[in-house]
């Protein structure tokens, strides 16, 4: 019994070694949504240049990894009615996972990861200013939708470990999407830059 309890005296700081917490941070390169003008209403989508959140690594062998993160992004967008004008803002919560393969070892490591993604939509709000009964548009459509993240970049491990990486991800589900005049929906490609830090 002793030397079961010794075994796992010696696996529970060996395991911890293999686990890293941190933060990443970025910016997008499309838009959240997509808009168009039409005859009776426009749309504009209004891109937030951040994204951010926790991240955690689970280090494997082979050069493997997997890590899950919890990436926050604000989404905005405005539209047009006559005289009446629409204002909207949500939450968007991803929660990426993936597993990562560093092409070698060493400071500099070149890596790829690709996994699942999926994305939760809160605090939809809508304002809009001098109502009309003609303009009472209910673009959201879906709180929740999957997806799949596709990503590459350089780890680099001086003291702590930073990386930084080009991601892409296509979405399975429309969150947003204008079934009145069909001038909005949701972009189901996002493509951006993230920068991460972990311990």
């Amino acid at each position: 019994m002793k030397y079961l309890f010794g075994a796992i005296l010696l696996a529970v700081p060996l395991a911890a070694q293999n686990i890293s917490l941190g933060f990443k941070g970025g910016v997008p390169f499309t838009q959240a949504f997509k808009t168009s003008d039409g005859l009776e209403i426009a749309y504009k989508s209004l891109l937030k240049p951040y994204t951010f959140g926790p991240s955690l690594e689970v280090r494997l062998p082979l050069r493997l990894s997997v890590s899950v993160d919890v990436l926050y992004k604000r989404l905005a967008y405005d539209g047009a009615f006559r005289f009446s004008e629409l204002n909207a803002r949500a939450n968007q919560f991803e929660f990426p996972v993936m597993i990562k393969y560093r092409l070698k070892d060493g400071l500099w490591s070149p890596y790829v990861a690709a996994g699942p993604s999926f994305s939760k939509i809160t605090g939809v709000t809508r304002t809009i200013t001098n109502p009309s009964q003609f303009f009472q548009p209910d673009e959201f459509q879906n709180s929740s939708s999957g997806g799949f993240a596709f990503g590459g970049g350089l780890e680099f491990k001086p003291v702590v470990r930073i990386t930084t990486e080009f991601r892409w991800t296509r979405r399975g589900t429309k969150n947003f999407f204008s079934a009145a005049s069909g001038l909005l929906e949701s972009n189901l490609n996002q493509a951006e830059f993230l920068v991460g830090i972990h311990f």
